[in-house]
């Protein structure tokens, strides 16, 4: 039997004795549920499906317990994900694609795990950069985003997968290229941030990393005019004229869980863990031996709360019934691209 990644969790009871210290209403639900799916993944405990043989003079017969269909779990998440692609791929208009990725400086990141429903402003933050850089060029373009809230070691790292058409619909119904630069998405998206963080001051709670900066108003104004004044690392792909790179971006930078089982070197039998990543600063492959305690603490703050939406869409690709039908019958016919809908709700592309 092939190792699961629930077995981190339950070798030596480390789930129970890592929540047992936690302290009291500290552990969102959504946690809880999640980490009981998990171990229950490909157990008796979630049901299984009895296959027997057609011919009456045959007793075999084979059990295929189900799995926990978590999106958080590993093993269930690469399927989903190759599902998600599939689908994607049969509705996306084969045009040329530029991907961005929008991230914020270090000194943001704990407000957004205090305050998660940053996330989603984030997104939309993202998003509107791009629309109002081709609304003022009198486009409309496709985009869908991805909130990521981890980075390769696995640590709390929140940002933006932004894929973008390299061009739009323009008001005549007629397709126009266009590409994206970085110092001007930069200088966007970096406003946008810091007045989102100045306006809600008063309702945001400050982690205690920032009970300095963020005990008045005017500290916290220092502490954003700060970084306002700093270049953000902002990263933009090359045009991508190949659906098929489309498809390894789709596929390695969006819809998949925060921790892979191949990344673990050891993942039972001691209380440190080896987590594998590829470094961003030296490029190469590097390894970092953390305890159970510490894998459990950076898994649990990447899940998603309960019906947070991963992947959202925009501009033509907004399931909206206009934008819908601007795709529908205006950029299909554009690029002579055939195309199919299913409504069903196991398969739906909206």
């Amino acid at each position: 039997m092939s190792p699961r990644f629930s077995h981190v969790f339950q070798f030596g009871q480390r789930w129970l004795n890592w929540l047992n210290r936690q302290p009291p209403n500290t552990v969102r639900p959504v946690v809880m549920q999640t980490m009981v799916k998990i171990m229950a993944c490909g157990t008796s405990l979630m049901g299984w499906s009895i296959w027997r043989c057609p011919d009456p003079e045959c007793n075999h017969e084979k059990r295929v317990k189900f799995t926990c269909k978590s999106r958080s779990c590993p093993h269930c998440g690469v399927k989903a994900c190759l599902q998600w692609i599939n689908n994607t791929l049969a509705w996306l208009p084969k045009v040329p694609w530029q991907h961005i990725t929008f991230t914020m400086p270090g000194e943001y990141w704990p407000v957004i795990r205090a305050n998660r429903w940053l996330l989603g402003e984030m997104n939309r933050l993202a998003a509107d950069v791009v629309l109002t850089i081709c609304r003022d060029l009198n486009i409309t373009p496709g985009i869908f985003t991805a909130i990521h809230t981890w980075g390769r070691d696995q640590k709390w790292h929140p940002h933006i997968h932004l894929s973008t058409t390299a061009g739009g619909v323009t008001k005549n119904n007629t397709w126009r290229d266009m590409s994206f630069y970085r110092e001007n998405v930069m200088t966007m998206w970096r406003h946008r941030i810091t007045e989102s963080l100045r306006k809600h001051y008063y309702t945001l709670t400050i982690p205690d990393e920032l009970k300095c900066e963020g005990r008045s108003k005017f500290s916290w104004n220092r502490l954003l005019n700060t970084h306002y004044k700093r270049g953000w690392n902002i990263n933009l792909s090359n045009i991508l004229s190949n659906i098929t790179h489309v498809t390894l971006y789709l596929r390695f930078y969006l819809k998949k869980a925060p921790v892979s089982l191949s990344r673990l070197k050891h993942y039972a039998g001691e209380d440190n863990i080896t987590l594998r990543y590829k470094s961003h600063r030296t490029k190469k492959q590097e390894e970092e031996v953390i305890t159970s305690d510490e894998l459990i603490t950076r898994f649990e703050s990447h899940v998603p709360q309960k019906w947070f939406h991963i992947i959202r869409y925009y501009g033509f690709l907004s399931p909206s019934a206009p934008m819908r039908k601007m795709l529908t019958e205006v950029v299909y016919p554009l690029i002579q691209q055939d195309h199919e809908f299913r409504t069903n709700k196991k398969t739906r592309y909206f």
